[in-house]
């Protein structure tokens, strides 16, 4: 998913007409972290899969920035656009690592779910 995100971003940036990119999920959850087939048996890999191509997409002026902006999601940095993160549900592990990074984190507040109580409905 990383090497997909990286290539519709680099896609989107030099789009005529936009304006910014909103990046949301889909609910419940916005990201609930990395790729557990990437993190299985990373040990043994010496090193942690990222899924990236050997020559990934490079949004967010990479060339400027000489490869310095490349890594992970500081490449949003040097983005051309603002960077939007809706955050509608769950956010983890590398979920929120891509919300720091984003120009404008925007939260959906969610009222807890009722679930069972202790106590009655009021009946007066």
């Amino acid at each position: 998913m990383h090497a997909d995100f990286r290539t519709v971003m680099a896609d989107l940036e030099h789009r005529d007409g936009l304006r910014a990119v909103v990046v949301t999920g889909t609910p419940p959850a916005f990201c609930v972290g990395g790729d557990s087939d990437a993190l299985a048996g990373h040990v043994d890999k010496g090193g942690y899969d990222t899924g990236l191509p050997p020559e990934p997409a490079q949004p967010g002026a990479g060339d400027i920035f000489q490869g310095r902006l490349n890594a992970d999601f500081a490449w949003q940095l040097g983005y051309r656009l603002p960077i939007i993160a809706a955050v509608n549900g769950a956010c983890a592990g590398v979920g929120l690592a891509l919300v720091t990074f984003c120009d404008a984190p925007a939260f959906r507040a969610q009222r807890p779910r009722r679930r069972s109580s202790a106590f009655p409905p009021s009946t007066g």
